[in-house]
C-alpha cells in the first residue's frame, strides 16, 4: 500500500487548476514519487492542450501512478474538513481512499479511470 499524506487545500488547488484542460472524459493522473516526496497532477486534452501542477507530499510504499475523474475528486477532498488529507492506494487498479485523522474521521474512495496509453 502505497500512502501520501498531502494539505488538503494545497491539493484541492492543483486539482482545480490542472482540471481546467481537462473535460468529462479526461482524467487527472496522479503520480506519486517516492524518492522526491511529490505528487505530480496533470491531465491532458488533445483538443485543449496539457496541464500539470506538482505538490509536496509525505509519502511512504511504492511510485504508484493512478487516475481519477476530477469532479469525483473534488467533491471528497472539499467535504473534508481537515488541514491535511491521507490518500491510500494498493494499485492504479483499485480504489483510491482518502481519509483525514484526528476527532473527526472522515472516509472517502474514489474509483479510478483507466489512463489512456
Amino acid at each position: 500500500t502505497t500512502k501520501a499524506t498531502i494539505e488538503t487545500k494545497k491539493l484541492i488547488d492543483a486539482v482545480d487548476r490542472t482540471s481546467l484542460l481537462s473535460n468529462k472524459t479526461t482524467p487527472v493522473k496522479f503520480d506519486l514519487n517516492i524518492a522526491s516526496q511529490t505528487m505530480h497532477v496533470s491531465t491532458s486534452n488533445a483538443d485543449v492542450g496539457a496541464a500539470s501542477d506538482t505538490v509536496g507530499a509525505e509519502i511512504t510504499g511504492e511510485d504508484i501512478e493512478i487516475a481519477f475523474n476530477f469532479s469525483f475528486v473534488l467533491d471528497g477532498l472539499r467535504a473534508a474538513e481537515s488541514s491535511t488529507i491521507d490518500l491510500e492506494l494498493e494499485n492504479s487498479q483499485r480504489p483510491g481512499i482518502f481519509k483525514t485523522s484526528g476527532d473527526e474521521q472522515y472516509t472517502y474512495l474514489v474509483m479510478p479511470v483507466r489512463i489512456p496509453q
